[in-house]
This record gives structure tokens, C-alpha cells and sequence, in this order.
């Protein structure tokens, strides 16, 4: 509005709407940079309105060293009447690093009713070195304490044997999400998937009837040393209506690749996914044990009727020989899309090589046909230097606008 010199006044901190300036500390925390918590915790200082959205991002990811005077100092925060964080904490991350003088024996059961106080926690992460050999892992007692998480994150090398890795992801009443960045069990407990089709519960998977029915997950992100055995564990209890996204590791650290004696298990629960509406692969960073028939065979997406989006990701670092069968495979498996609602595409790609091998054009044609199409991505260091070669391979969508390409690094996570 004018003022009384006639000129029109610029909005001060007091005009703007509330959800702008949450995007503006939003902004401020996803800054990657080393002075992140001191530039949120000098905007909770600017105004009354800054505080709540301030302390929001400054606390919202707590992190949690396995340690025998870390848990009673925590549980204290929590219980005191000054503590202001219990609203806005959203993630707890667990770490142990392995030295098992540093946590007495179940260490955290003593404040599970103390952890019952973030009513507001969404997320739990469980990292370190090994819960199963140097420490403690959690008990189910424990793992109880968070009635309202519905993400569970585990990078752990060893939790154990298969039951007690079971009894872990059947502790969370709420959970849908199950991350499993890196998962293992120990050499005893590792089952083995014998060479068997058509798929048959291998004899190893006998848990009490407490663990026989898994939560209902919406979100599974799992790698290769994980998915197996977990993929049999659902398979089992017949769990598979409530997925609608699942992201595959092909194959991740030092013993995670999938083979041929794998195929069953996979298949078996990817023909039940028919909820599925999201789904990414990542590829081996190690020499693949299947060929490209194999994963063609894997991932027929002609069942997914509600599919909305596929993402195709070859990590940095692989080697010809690693990315080959799944680079082959590629526009076969887009081709086998039924989806009504297919949206949307992203292929990242780190070696331009080969990217130019595949005969991307034929999808050209593939994706003109989708009436729901909202864009198709490819992204990777090579992308700029063939960029004009794409447009040429995908003259329909580019002229819709739906091309996109973005020249950038392969994501890890």
C-alpha cells in the first residue's frame, strides 16, 4: 500500500504470510552448509514469528550416541519441565560405534518411558557398527516405547539372528516405512535360497507367531544382502496389498548381489505388488550375476496397473561390466508398462558410453502413448555432452515439453 510520501511500501517480516516464512528457514536449514545450526538459531532470534519454524528445523533430526551416559542425560532432557523440544523432534537416530564398555547391558530399556514422551517422533534410525557383537541390540521392550513411528531406517552390518531382526520390524504398531540401507545377519543365522522354482518358503523361515504377520509397509527400501531374506519373510505371511513404493538395491557393500537362485522369491512378490504405483532400481555396483533375460523376466511391469512412476539409477563408480545387464534390460522393462497413470521416467546415468548403447528412441513413441505423462528425466555427469542426441531420439515428448535433463552426479542414497 502507499504510504504518506505516495511510494509503496515494501512488506516487512510482520506482512507475510506464515507458510512463506516457514519456507524461508526451510530454505535457510537445507543449506548444506557447516554453519547451518548457528544461521537457524539466529533466525529463532529475528522475531516471535521465526521461533517455532527455527527450533522446528533445528531439532526435528536428533541423534543419539549408544553410550552409558548419554541415554540417563537424555531421558533427563526429556522428563524436565524446561525441555522444548518434544514437539518438534520428528527423527531419533541411534548410533553405535561399537564399543560395548560404553553401554551397559540393555542401557536404553531404563528409559523407555521417557522415550514415550515424543509423542511427535516419526522416524527411528538404527546405526553403527554392530548391535549383535559389540554392544547390545535393542530389545522388543524397547523398540515398543515408539507406539506413533511409522519409518523405521536400519544401517547396521549385524542385528543378529533372523528372529531377532523379525522381532525388531514387528515392534512398531504404526510402522509403514522400513528403509534398509545396510542390513546383514550373522554367518549362523544367513539363510541360504537354494536354486528352487517355482517359489517354495525355504525351511529356514520359521518365526513364532508373534512375527508371522509384518506390518502392513507402504514403503520398502531395501538392498540386496537385505531383500532376499526379508522378501521370503513376506512372502510367507502373504504381505504384499498395502505396498504402494519399493526401492531395490541391486546390490550394495561387500556381499549384496543378486543371482539367479534369487529370481522366485523376487518375482513371487513383485507379482503380488498389484498396489504399486511406485518403483526404483538401482544397479549393481559389482559384476551382476544376472543377465539381462533374468531381470526382463523379473520386471514385467505389465500387472502394475496403478504404476506412476519408474526410476532406473546405474551408481557411480560401476564398471561396464556391472551396469551392462541392466543397462540392457532397461528399455525392455519400459516397455512392458500398462499403467494408465503412468506420469513420470527418470533414468540417471554416470558413463555416456553407455548411454549411447541403449536404443533409447524406441521409447519415444512408448511414452507419447501415455495419457497421464508428466515427464521423462535423464540425469547424469554426461547428460550436457548428449544433450542434442537425446532430443533427437525423443522428438514427441520433446516437443510437449516433457523432456527433461539434468547434468548431475549420481545420488547414493
Amino acid at each position: 500500500m502507499p504510504n504518506s510520501t505516495g511510494h509503496t511500501a515494501l512488506p516487512t517480516i510482520h506482512d507475510l504470510p506464515v507458510e512463506l516464512l516457514d519456507r524461508i528457514i526451510d530454505c535457510v536449514a537445507f543449506q548444506r552448509v557447516k554453519r547451518v545450526r548457528s544461521n537457524l538459531a539466529a533466525c529463532a532470534l529475528v522475531c516471535r514469528r521465526w521461533t517455532h519454524r527455527s527450533r522446528f528445523n533445528f531439532f526435528k533430526d536428533c541423534r543419539l550416541l549408544l553410550h552409558c551416559h548419554n541415554a540417563p542425560e537424555f531421558a533427563k532432557l526429556l522428563r524436565s519441565p524446561c525441555c522444548t523440544i518434544l514437539p518438534h523432534v520428528r527423527q531419533l537416530t541411534i548410533m553405535n560405534l561399537g564399543s560395548s564398555s560404553w553401554a551397559p547391558k540393555h542401557a536404553f530399556d531404563d528409559i523407555v518411558d521417557d522415550l514415550r514422551l515424543l509423542v511427535a517422533l516419526e522416524s527411528l534410525k538404527l546405526s553403527g557398527s554392530s548391535w549383535a557383537t559389540h554392544g547390545v541390540a535393542p530389545r522388543r521392550g524397547f523398540m515398543a516405547a515408539f507406539a506413533n513411528v511409522v519409518e523405521l531406517q536400519i544401517s547396521c552390518p549385524n542385528l543378529g539372528d533372523f528372529g531377532h531382526a523379525l522381532m525388531i520390524l514387528c515392534a512398531f504398531p504404526s510402522l509403514q516405512r522400513l528403509f534398509i540401507y545396510k542390513f546383514s545377519l550373522s554367518d549362523k543365522a544367513k539363510p541360504l535360497s537354494p536354486p528352487y522354482p517355482p517359489y517354495t518358503a525355504p525351511a529356514w523361515i520359521q518365526p513364532n507367531e508373534s512375527l508371522i504377520h509384518p506390518p502392513p509397509f507402504s514403503f520398502l527400501r531395501i538392498n540386496a544382502p537385505a531383500m532376499i531374506p526379508i522378501l521370503h519373510w513376506l512372502n510367507w505371511a502373504d504381505s504384499h496389498r498395502h505396498l504402494t513404493r519399493l526401492e531395490l538395491l541391486l546390490s550394495e557393500a561387500d556381499d549384496g548381489v543378486i543371482s539367479a537362485e534369487n529370481i522366485p522369491p523376487l518375482q513371487r512378490y513383485l507379482s503380488l505388488c498389484g498396489s504399486l504405483e511406485h518403483l526404483k532400481l538401482v544397479s549393481p555396483s559389482k559384476p551382476p550375476l544376472l543377465n539381462a533375460r533374468d531381470l526382463q523376466a523379473v520386471f514385467d511391469l505389465r500387472a502394475f496397473k496403478r504404476l506412476r512412476s519408474l526410476h532406473i539409477e546405474f551408481q557411480h563408480g560401476a564398471a561396464l561390466s556391472s551396469v551392462r545387464a541392466v543397462e540392457q534390460c532397461a528399455v525392455p522393462i519400459v516397455q512392458t508398462i500398462a499403467s494408465p497413470v503412468f506420469e513420470r521416467a527418470n533414468f540417471v546415468f554416470e558413463d555416456g558410453a553407455l548411454f549411447s548403447e541403449v536404443p533409447w528412441a524406441s521409447l519415444d513413441p512408448v511414452f507419447a502413448g501415455f495419457p497421464a505423462l508428466e515427464g521423462v528425466c535423464f540425469a547424469g555427469r554426461a547428460i550436457q555432452d548428449l544433450e542434442s542426441s537425446i532430443r533427437l531420439w525423443f522428438p514427441k515428448i520433446t516437443a510437449r515439453g516433457l523432456l527433461d535433463l539434468k547434468p548431475c552426479h549420481v545420488s547414493k542414497d
